[in-house]
């Protein structure tokens, strides 16, 4: 997780506890109650939940308060819980009233070995606060609901994770809400439920917001969320999810109502109906929502099979599809059932819209952000397709701060803006020509106006007033950051720069890979090679191939990031400042062609050594 966010949500959680609360340091590992003079976790709950302000740990730790009291664990530890203490199977007292856990980075697991337990349960009127912890291995086998937690009250979940959570009988394969909860920066995983709701089971007022859920299973119904309450999703990402029933992501029912904005169900199987999204009843809105990948294997018999593996509404209830973007599901359509669509951008006509053709998307990645994303292809039928009437107030995409949901003046359709992230100016982009000469805007001559792609960039040189276009191998890889620089004061011998140096990152590049950069430039058969510097500050020339491509020059080098021309401290971009320049051969020294006078000097010379050569002789002779 981001440092920067831990250090606001922290600064920002303590700012808002009372000033009387009460802080409750505990030692590293300590968990049981032994009065031992090192304060455990459970004895630290206990003294926050004695409402008489009094120690009640035989010294071990510091009394709590009768309002708010703050736990804080040693930074890193791990705190092995290994039987339950309160009833039904639960491993902590029962909060019932305001408690803040700081786990600095902790983690508080159930013992492997023991019996199942859950970790916490919230009474009503009571109000539980994790923040930067981990909390593992939370089982239930007594048909009990929420394995990790069972909340009746009042829940905040900032930067946390929740991992390995199994519950064999009741619903919530970790969480249970009937109360409030408010998850932020969470991310839920390898969770199961043979009841309903593999991650979360909601009967109350849920807020999941930058999270993550995926790798998680339902025996019954939702394989990563249950809603039969009220439901926000915002900013995050319900992957790789599964259930035996309906809706392998998220199942909505009852009175249930839901709202997704900015978020992205991708990659969930259902062997029922509704791979990504199963409506039963209640309401379902979504905003700015990417579905993609879902399956939805109702058997092959079923009158509904193959429908809507994306989305299925059962009849009843009510979906409404705002700037929602649908593609690329796995065994089945987009849509199943009647809904409501406006501006929604799919690659069949399932949705009751027109199918789009050529790829909408590329696969799920790490495009910036807290929450891995599905980025616009190249050509995307979903850019500028969208209706900026019902974006409703969101300032960015999925990826959150930096990433304006409107670039341009029309939004696009899904989760993702697709953005220029290179830093030039698209209308600067339009006036690069062609190579073919006929036309502007594609200054490497794919088809495919550069101004719309991430991995190319066209801009001005600082030498010369001419127009240079950079393109990387890989849609995956963007550029940011690009910028023309003078030519050096250090340039290497004998090498001219005719169009000065490039500066330019790509980014998003997997330790030890190597990108293929090709520049094109206005052609110059003098151009020899690319100068850069290595890591030890010393020119070379790294260009692997030289040629005419139409009116341009085209050069191609390979640039690995954390290889001996990758100097920034980043492992997953690679920094180049370099150059297409002219090395040229400097003439061999000659002796000058002697004067007139200098001839005459010469010849004197050999005359006069001539004539002594032969009065030697002469005297030899005699």
């Amino acid at each position: 997780m981001n440092n920067n966010f831990k250090l606001v949500a922290l600064t920002a959680a303590l700012l808002a506890l009372p000033a009387h609360a009460a802080v409750i340091q505990v030692e590293p590992g300590e968990v049981a109650r032994s009065v031992n003079g090192k304060c455990s976790l459970l004895e630290a709950v206990d003294n926050a939940e004695n409402l008489n302000g009094t120690d009640v740990s035989g010294g071990d730790c510091a009394a709590g308060d009768s309002g708010a009291d703050v736990i804080e664990l040693s930074a890193n530890a791990t705190y092995t819980l290994t039987g339950p203490v309160s009833f039904p199977q639960t491993a902590l007292p029962w909060i019932r009233s305001t408690v803040t856990i700081d786990g600095s980075g902790s983690i508080i697991e159930r013992d492997l070995a023991a019996s199942a337990f859950r970790l916490f349960v919230v009474n009503p009127g009571g109000h539980l606060e994790i923040r930067d912890a981990t909390l593992r291995n939370g089982s239930l086998t007594s048909g009990h609901a929420g394995a990790t937690i069972w909340n009746h009250g009042q829940l905040t979940l900032n930067d946390v994770v929740i991992d390995n959570s199994r519950n064999t009988l009741g619903p919530g394969g970790s969480i249970h809400n009937t109360g409030q909860a408010v998850l932020e920066g969470v991310v839920i995983e390898n969770s199961e439920s043979r009841h309903s709701g593999g991650a979360i089971h909601n009967d109350g007022s849920l807020t999941l917001r930058e999270s993550t859920i995926r790798n998680t299973h339902s025996q019954a119904a939702g394989g990563a969320l249950v809603n039969r309450g009220t439901l926000t999703l915002e900013r995050s990402l319900i992957e790789g999810s599964s259930s035996t029933g309906a809706g392998g992501g998220l199942d909505n029912g009852g009175s249930g109502s839901t709202a997704l904005r900015n978020s992205t169900l991708s990659g969930n199987t259902s062997d029922g109906l509704g791979g990504g999204v199963f409506v039963r009843g209640g309401t379902l809105d979504a905003t700015q929502v990417t579905v993609a990948y879902n399956a939805g294997t109702q058997a092959p018999s079923h009158e509904n099979a193959g429908q809507g593996s994306g989305i299925y509404r059962l009849g009843i209830g009510t979906i409404n599809l705002n700037n929602t973007l649908l593609a690329e599901q796995v065994d089945g359509n987009n849509c199943g059932g009647p809904m409501t669509h406006q501006a929604t951008v799919a690659d069949d006509a399932s949705c009751t819209v027109s199918a789009s053709t050529g790829p909408l998307i590329t696969a799920l990645a790490d495009n910036g952000g807290r929450t891995p994303t599905h980025a616009l292809a190249d050509l995307s039928a979903a850019i500028d397709a969208g209706n900026n009437a019902l974006v409703g107030g969101l300032a960015t995409d999925q990826r959150g701060t930096g990433f304006a949901r409107i670039l341009g003046t029309q939004v696009d359709v899904g989760a993702y803006e697709f953005g220029d992230t290179d830093g030039i100016d698209p209308s600067g982009e339009d006036s690069v020509p062609n190579p073919s000469g006929g036309g502007f805007g594609d200054g490497n001559g794919d088809g495919i106006p550069d101004k719309r792609q991430n991995h190319v960039a066209s801009f001005g040189t600082a030498v010369g007033e001419e127009v240079a276009t950079i393109a990387i191998s890989g849609e995956t890889s963007p550029l940011a950051n690009v910028s023309s620089q003078p030519v050096p004061g250090d340039a290497p011998p004998n090498v001219t720069f005719p169009y000065g140096l490039f500066s330019f990152t790509i980014t998003n590049v997997a330790p030890g890979a190597t990108k293929q950069v090709t520049l094109y430039v206005p052609f110059n058969a003098e151009i020899n090679g690319y100068w850069k510097k290595n890591t030890s500050g010393d020119w070379a020339n790294i260009a692997t191939g030289i040629t005419r491509v139409g009116n341009k020059t085209r050069i191609v080098f390979p640039l690995t990031e954390g290889g001996p021309y990758d100097f920034d401290a980043d492992s997953t971009t690679i920094t180049d400042p370099g150059g297409p320049g002219v090395l040229s051969t400097a003439p061999t020294a000659t002796a000058p062609i002697p004067t007139l006078p200098q001839w005459a000097a010469i010849i004197l010379s050999m005359m006069l050594a001539a004539a002594a050569l032969t009065g030697i002789h002469f005297r030899h002779g005699r």
